[in-house]
């Protein structure tokens, strides 16, 4: 039931942000599997949950940063890794 349902969102959202359902549309992405960056098609409601976990992933890389300590008053980071370039 939990995919069933997270396959409705996942085609709301798209539906909502396109103003027409493009779920099953295929999408090139660059996603990090085992510390390698590999190139992957997807269909578009599948990489969305992709696509949230990376920006996830290189902000907390960034904000372990000294310099980055300041986003909260500068809301500006840094870029201190390849990965969130």
């Amino acid at each position: 039931m939990a995919t069933e349902f997270s396959d409705i969102l996942a085609r709301n959202i798209v539906h909502i942000c396109f103003g027409e359902d493009l779920s099953n549309e295929p999408i090139d992405l660059t996603v990090l599997e085992d510390g390698i960056w590999k190139p992957k098609t997807m269909p578009i409601k599948d990489s969305i949950y992709i696509i949230v976990g990376q920006c996830h992933l290189s902000f907390f890389k960034n904000i372990q940063n000294p310099i980055n300590w300041l986003y909260p008053h500068t809301e500006y980071l840094t870029s201190m890794s390849a990965d969130s370039e």
